[in-house]
């Protein structure tokens, strides 16, 4: 009988474990999107060009995806934001993680 609880809690676990894992995927490589995006906004006259190259580029999994992205130049400045959409395994809801970044325009 011990053998079961125990055997249900370390799966379990390891369930919760993968979550974090992909939780943690998922705002590395939001991150790094809006980073990159915002740096090749940066330099690129064509702005829908950046961002139909970054949606295509985004996405190692198919736990989380791009709810919203969108590239403006503002005051001299790229600014790149992301919404995120990251579905749970375990309990079946989702998380949403925002990331902006801004890169100075090259004239």
């Amino acid at each position: 009988m011990e053998f079961i609880m125990i055997l249900g809690l370390v799966v379990l676990l390891c369930m919760l474990v993968w979550e974090l894992v992909l939780i943690g995927v998922a705002v590395l490589d939001t991150k790094v999107l809006v980073r990159d995006s915002a740096n090749m906004a940066a330099g690129h006259p064509e702005l829908k060009q950046v961002e139909k190259r970054t949606r295509s580029a985004f996405g190692l999994f198919s736990n989380y995806q791009i709810q919203s992205f969108s590239i403006k130049i503002k005051h001299g400045q790229a600014v790149a934001t992301a919404q995120v959409k990251i579905q749970m395994v375990l309990p079946r809801f989702s998380i949403f993680y925002t990331e902006t970044a801004v890169a100075p325009v090259m004239k």
